[in-house]
């Protein structure tokens, strides 16, 4: 079967319309902007990026130089889809991926926790293997099963490479994946699920060995006597790294289908919940 997948488009609430966010509730930090310096604009040390919550774009003085507005920007590392032997599709680096750096964003349909229960319940009682419903907070989960953001593609492990960290973007929650550790490219993308399946049966995907899979000789973590060993996978592209432009051609070549949808903005040209993301 192949895999659905969005590709531009945010996170799109099927229970309740996104919330705009007031301009009382805007956190502003007090980065100073240096010219010479823009690398470290909103760097580690600001206070929006200590509390999770990204800069609002027009309330920030590193302008478009702020380094903390990563999920509205859709600043991900680059990665690529390909296809295991066993565990159906993965996500591999395409870039040398530094620890802490965020890789992508999971994302798309954004349901109460009793519409989560209701549809696992329902993905069990068909015998769904691929489901990918994950817990956004007290309310409300994000089920990517059907389509998602290729985040949805990457496979859990005991001995993790990534992590989910929960952010305030505009307003709303929002999930990214972040490297663990450095990872090189062409290694395998991974994060501990943390199974929780309402009332119905938990699946792991993983053998005793709980391998990562990567392409050609990259070298694979064996959590069984924490040596180091290699497996070859034929990957799709495994050193493009996914660029927008690049998106259409590369699922394509994964036999995925491109569910991708327009660019819309708001009037002040910022990207409010629920709206497609920019790299301006």
């Amino acid at each position: 079967m192949k895999p659905h997948v969005l590709i531009n488009l945010r996170n799109e609430f099927l229970n309740r319309k996104p919330k705009k966010q007031k301009e009382e509730d805007i956190t502003i930090c007090d980065c100073q902007y240096d010219s010479n310096n823009p690398d470290n604009a909103c760097g580690d040390r600001c206070l929006n990026v200590l509390t999770n919550t990204e800069c609002t774009r027009g309330h920030c003085a590193c302008g478009s130089d702020s380094k903390n507005q990563r999920f509205q920007k859709c600043d991900y590392a680059g990665s690529s889809l390909f296809k295991t032997e066993g565990r159906g599709w993965g996500l591999l680096s395409g870039e040398n991926i530094k620890v802490g750096q965020f890789a992508i964003e999971y994302r798309w349909g954004v349901i109460s926790w009793k519409e989560a229960k209701q549809r696992s319940q329902a993905y069990e009682s068909a015998r769904l293997k691929d489901a990918y419903i994950i817990y956004l907070n007290a309310d409300e989960s994000i089920d990517a099963t059907h389509k998602g953001s290729l985040a949805r593609f990457i496979n859990h492990s005991c001995q993790p490479n990534c992590e989910i960290r929960k952010w305030n973007v505009l307003g709303e929650v929002s999930i990214g994946i972040f490297a663990m550790q450095d990872i090189p490219a062409g290694i395998e993308l991974a994060y501990h699920y943390n199974f929780e399946w309402y009332d119905g049966e938990a699946t792991y995907l993983w053998d005793d060995n709980d391998d990562r899979y990567s392409v050609e000789n990259v070298p694979l973590y064996d959590s069984d006597n924490d040596e180091l060993r290699s497996k070859s996978l034929n990957a799709i592209s495994p050193n493009m790294p996914i660029a927008e432009k690049d998106n259409e051609e590369l699922l394509r070549n994964a036999g995925a289908e491109d569910l991708a949808g327009e660019e819309s903005r708001d009037a002040d040209g910022g990207v409010g919940a629920g709206q497609p993301c920019s790299r301006e």
